[in-house]
C-alpha cells in the first residue's frame, strides 16, 4: 500500500499515527451546541440525526436527556506491514436544559480501534472530528426545522 493511500485510510478511520489526543477543552469548545428549542425537541432531533448519519442507538433515556450510539465502522488502522483492524465511533449524547427554551447538547466521541478504546490516546484528527460535529450539529437543526409530515388516515380522509 502506497503511503498517500495510507495516509487518507487512515483519515477517513479518524486516526492517525502522528494524531492528537482529543481534550475535554475540545469537546467543550466543539462538541456542546446551544439550540433555542426545548429538551424534548432537540431529544427527538438527535435520535433522528444519529440515524441518519448511521448510527445505532444502544440506549436512550429522555429523562436523563442521554442517548448512547452503537459502534459505527469508519475505516481501517494498519498495523504492521500485511495487517489491518477495523476502526469504529461511538458517540455520547448528553441534552440538558439551560434556561425556558434553550437546551445544551453536548457530542462526546469515543474512538475503537478493534474492541480496544483509544478515545484517551492520540489517535484523533481534531480537524476531522470538528467537521464531524459541525455536520451533526447541523443535521439536529436540519431536524428541527424539518416540516411535521401528518400521516394520512387508513381511510383516505
Amino acid at each position: 500500500m502506497r503511503l498517500g493511500t495510507l495516509a487518507l485510510w487512515l483519515a477517513m478511520a479518524g486516526c492517525a499515527s502522528n494524531g492528537a489526543v482529543l481534550t475535554q477543552q475540545e469537546v467543550e469548545t466543539y462538541g456542546r451546541h446551544r439550540f433555542e428549542v426545548d429538551p424534548n425537541r432537540v431529544f427527538d432531533a438527535a435520535l433522528g440525526a444519529l440515524r441518519s448519519e448511521g448510527y445505532g442507538i444502544a440506549y436512550s433515556q429522555r429523562e436523563a436527556g442521554l442517548i448512547k450510539t452503537t459502534r459505527k465502522h469508519v475505516g481501517y488502522y494498519v498495523q504492521g506491514r500485511w495487517g489491518s483492524v477495523a476502526t469504529y465511533r461511538q458517540f455520547q449524547i448528553n441534552i440538558r436544559p439551560i434556561s425556558p427554551g434553550v437546551t445544551e447538547v453536548t457530542a462526546v466521541p469515543f474512538l475503537f480501534i478493534g474492541e480496544s478504546n483509544v478515545s484517551n490516546q492520540d489517535f484523533w484528527n481534531l480537524d476531522a472530528e470538528r467537521s464531524g460535529w459541525t455536520a451533526l450539529f447541523g443535521e439536529i437543526e436540519q431536524f428541527l426545522t424539518a416540516p411535521k409530515v401528518i400521516p394520512s388516515s387508513p381511510s383516505g380522509l
